[in-house]
C-alpha cells in the first residue's frame, strides 16, 4: 500500500520564512508555500486542497480574522 504524505500549505508575507519552514517539514510533508491569503483560499478550492494550513498572523492582503472568517467549511 502506497501511503500519500499529508499536504501541507504555509502562508507568509515573508517568501524567506514560508520556505524555510517548507524545508524543515518536506521530508515529513507535501508543502506548497503562498504570500497572499487569496492563493492560500486558491489551493483549498483545488482538486486536493491542504490537510493543514500554517499561516502568519499577517497577512499581507487580507487581516487574519477576516481571512478565518472566510474559510470554506470542510
Amino acid at each position: 500500500m502506497i501511503t500519500v504524505p499529508y499536504f501541507v500549505c504555509i502562508s507568509d508575507g515573508d517568501a524567506q520564512h514560508a520556505a524555510g519552514l517548507g524545508e524543515a517539514i518536506k521530508g515529513e510533508f507535501e508543502v506548497a508555500t503562498c504570500q497572499l491569503a487569496r492563493q492560500v483560499l486558491d489551493r483549498l478550492h483545488s482538486a486536493r486542497p491542504p490537510d493543514l494550513l500554517i499561516i502568519d498572523f499577517d497577512i499581507p492582503d487580507m487581516d487574519c480574522f477576516t481571512f478565518l472568517s472566510v474559510l470554506p467549511e470542510r
